[in-house]
């Protein structure tokens, strides 16, 4: 079973893994000059997503 504490350590664990995983993919990645931008302000962050497999799907692989 996994315990609240150990959902938050993973949540903790994932979220800081993409805040690095962004931060080399903005720096080793071309700028693109499209003028659009868009706004997701209502998804998902990669870490929720990330925690939720992870949570959902002990020892398996999903692919």
């Amino acid at each position: 079973m996994i315990t609240e504490d150990k959902v938050t350590e993973l949540f903790c664990m994932a979220d800081d893994f993409c805040k690095f995983f962004d931060r080399m993919v903005a720096k080793y990645t071309f700028k693109s000059t499209a003028m659009r931008s868009y706004h997701r302000n209502y998804t998902m962050s990669k870490a929720e997503i990330m925690l939720i497999i992870i949570y959902c799907c002990p020892g398996k692989c999903c692919f």
